[in-house]
């Protein structure tokens, strides 16, 4: 389970249901907000889920995370394989859909 899970898909489609409803199975808790966070190079943003809890310790402010998520969207190098990231004290899950 994570804090915040994440797809990463092209800025011209959406989520499908199941890929929601497979991202909710894998947020921590119960109350959860979405969250879509742009590229700054490419045509592309990280659509998901961050937990309410994740969400009111950062008071709601996603700014240095929105930096974070960006600067891996922007650069393949710092990918990781598995698609895990830390940020703080919060855990990342954030992949494309194929492997979600």
């Amino acid at each position: 389970m994570y804090d915040i899970v994440l797809l990463e898909k092209c800025i011209e489609t959406g989520l499908r249901k199941s890929d929601a409803v497979r991202m909710l199975s894998l947020v921590n808790g119960n109350e959860i907000i979405p969250i879509e966070i742009e590229a700054h190079k490419h045509e592309s943003s990280a659509m998901g889920f961050i937990s309410f809890h994740a969400a009111e310790a950062m008071d709601f402010d996603y700014s240095s995370l929105e930096e974070f998520i960006t600067a891996i969207l922007d650069d393949m190098e710092l990918e990781n394989e598995d698609g895990i990231y830390h940020f703080n004290d919060f855990s990342i899950l954030l992949t494309r859909g194929e492997y979600l």
